[in-house]
């Protein structure tokens, strides 16, 4: 043991190495001291340093047993056997006295099912749920919100949780408050201006009326006229009898002189006679019992008056019956049912029977019979008339018939609307017979387009097709196949994804059959055979394309910048240019720019005006203060207009 052993600063005592070695002999002598009971036994307190045993096969910390042992000393443990499941372990905390580890959580079977876990101030319970909610703690219900009860009606799509009076349920949105007004948004405050008098409900204030002034004094509600147009008038009582009268300083009460001392030629005390006044001069409404009786083919009085004759001949008094009219009898006129019939017509009067040339053709419907043929009279025609909004004859458009008959016209909605004739053995097209140099054929949101030899006529299999869209100006549309009949000569046009625009079918000009030209262009700006583009080809309106700066010619024509004449473009290409001609440019007055503005604005540069957008015209017409931009399809352009909707404001 030896070699256990370390000589410690305490004389006579060991303490035992950590080597795997010393251990194995220290485990050794604590089996031989338990072997016999009258070998020594070891003090692993004291004869051991930093204890290990978590390689050990098992180890017992503390004691087991049934019921608690009667003494214990403090820091000890013991596992009871007979205690619940994470109720049985304990620890001697002070000498003699055993304390339960682990929360002091009742047992499983004396707590109710699906309840919680609670304290109620000195142990734990276990507690239902209940108030706003139901059901388990893994499937509550909330039945309430803060004691006031949740209906369980199933809510809609957009709906909001409103107290009802009596419970919380789902219901709608009430209309929207006002989110702005008199153009003010959010919490908004009256001002000044916001409102008209007819908008204000209630009674004003004799408190919120400015003070009067002018020829009233005092308050509104109890106001003195203490002037008369702007002069004084005085504060002196009147007497019975007295007039206002001008002192020439003020208006004050006076007694009347003089009076009326003659009217209508009279003097003295006057009297109303007849004639005395006009009807100008009267007011009032005359009297029932004022007015002169009727007469004549009137009877009764004005308020009242009968209809008794027309043109002083008597009126029946019988009553009509519908669809009778007022007829002469000999003696009045009086109520009569009219016999049915034509009594007279173009000249010839009792049962009248049609003749010949009774009608014109335009009073009658259908008066020609377009399936019979006319005879010719020598020197008649038929005339339409057409102008620039009617048009004259049109014959309507239609596939042509199966049936037909010599000389029958039918416009082809087959065949780009040809008018065409029936020659008693087939339909010939009524064209120039000058030979067509291709043929086009029209087409909206197709993916295939096919074309009959017998449509396009040009009797050949060697074509050239090409596609175009339908921009302006037109871009070429590359198809995903082009196939040509050799026999038929049927043209099938077929593109990767649904276009609209035309087809130009070129080759009327090639010979038919094999080793032909083929119908391919002959012939280009006057060079025939294989044709090679030329300078002076094409003008500049036939390229389409944006010019590339390698092929702007060096220099720049002064005199063109000089006259205001160099396009936009041009000018693009001498941005941020720093020379004699950039100093130039910036010495030129916008005024100087005679290039009048197109399309939405108009003007020059200094006075552009916008007078479109996006194409559509707006109106010249000033606009109010409030107003919107409102477009007008009556009058085809945007105007001024007043806003709508809910803004709430006057």
């Amino acid at each position: 043991m030896g070699c256990c052993r370390e000589t410690t600063a305490e004389a006579g005592t060991y303490s035992v190495m950590q080597t795997p070695k010393c251990i194995y002999y220290l485990l050794a002598a604590l089996a031989l001291a338990g072997a016999g009971a009258a070998q020594t036994k070891v003090d692993l307190r004291r004869q051991a340093k930093t204890i290990d045993f978590s390689q050990a096969s098992s180890t017992l910390p503390s004691k087991v047993g049934t019921g608690l042992p009667a003494t214990c000393a403090q820091g000890e443990t013991f596992l009871r056997l007979d205690a619940p499941v994470g109720r049985n372990w304990y620890t001697c905390l002070t000498a003699n006295s055993w304390t339960l580890q682990g929360a002091d959580t009742p047992a499983v079977g004396s707590v109710n099912a699906n309840s919680v876990l609670a304290s109620n101030g000195s142990a734990a319970v276990g507690i239902s749920l209940g108030g706003d909610v139901s059901g388990t703690p893994g499937a509550l219900t909330v039945n309430g919100i803060l004691g006031r009860p949740l209906a369980a009606t199933v809510p809609a799509s957009g709906q909001v949780l409103t107290w009802g009076g009596s419970s919380w349920g789902a219901a709608s949105l009430p209309a929207p408050a006002l989110t702005t007004v008199f153009g003010r948004a959010g919490a908004v405050t009256a001002q000044t201006g916001d409102y008209q008098f007819s908008q204000i409900g209630g009674t004003i204030l004799g408190t919120q009326l400015p003070a009067p002034g002018g020829d009233l004094s005092g308050v509104f509600s109890s106001a003195t006229v203490s002037g008369l147009q702007n002069r004084p008038m005085a504060a002196t009582a009147p007497a019975t009898g007295q007039v206002l009268t001008w002192s020439g300083v003020q208006w004050q009460p006076q007694a009347a002189s003089g009076g009326v001392t003659s009217a209508f030629g009279r003097t003295g005390a006057i009297v109303g006679q007849s004639g005395d006044y006009s009807f100008g001069q009267i007011s009032g409404t005359v009297g029932g019992g004022q007015l002169p009786a009727l007469g004549g083919d009137l009877t009764g009085s004005l308020t009242t008056g009968t209809v008794a004759g027309l043109q002083s001949r008597p009126v029946a008094s019988t009553a009509p019956t519908t669809g009778q009219a007022l007829a002469w009898n000999g003696t009045q006129w009086q109520p009569q049912t009219i016999a049915a019939g034509v009594t007279s017509a173009f000249g010839r009067s009792g049962a009248v029977a049609a003749t010949a040339g009774d009608y014109s053709a335009s009073q009658v419907t259908n008066a020609v019979d377009m399936t019979q043929p006319t005879n010719y009279t020598s020197g008649a025609r038929q005339k339409f008339s057409g102008s620039a909004t009617t048009a004259g004859l049109q014959v309507a458009p239609s596939a042509l018939p199966t049936a037909a008959q010599t000389g029958d016209m039918v416009v082809d909605s087959g065949d780009s609307y040809q008018l065409k004739v029936y020659n008693g053995t087939s339909w010939v097209g009524a064209t120039p017979s000058t030979t067509p140099a291709n043929y086009v054929s029209t087409f909206i949101g197709q993916t295939t387009i096919s074309v009959p030899g017998t449509t396009h006529r040009l009797g050949t299999a060697n074509l050239l097709v090409a596609c175009y869209d339908s921009s302006v100006p037109a871009n070429m549309v590359e198809p995903s196949t082009i196939t040509v009949d050799p026999a038929s000569y049927n043209v099938t046009v077929v593109f990767p994804a649904a276009q609209s625009g035309r087809c130009v079918i070129n080759g009327y000009s090639g010979v038919s059959g094999t080793g032909g030209s083929g119908g391919a262009v002959t012939t280009v700006f006057g060079r025939s055979g294989d044709v090679v583009a030329g300078s002076g080809d094409y003008a500049f309106a036939q390229i389409s394309g944006t010019v590339a700066s390698s092929q702007v010619a060096a220099g720049v024509d002064a005199a063109k910048i000089g006259a205001g004449l160099v396009s936009s473009q041009a000018y693009g290409y001498l941005a941020n240019v720093t020379s004699d001609i950039q100093a130039q440019l910036n010495g030129k007055s916008p005024t100087t720019h005679t290039h009048t503005a197109s399309g939405d604005v108009t003007g020059v540069l200094a006075t552009t005006v916008v007078a479109g957008i996006q194409g559509r015209a707006v109106s010249s017409a000033a606009p109010q203060d409030g107003q919107v931009l409102a477009w007008s399809a009556a009058a085809n352009q945007w105007q001024p207009a007043n806003g709508g909707g809910g803004s709430g404001g006057a």
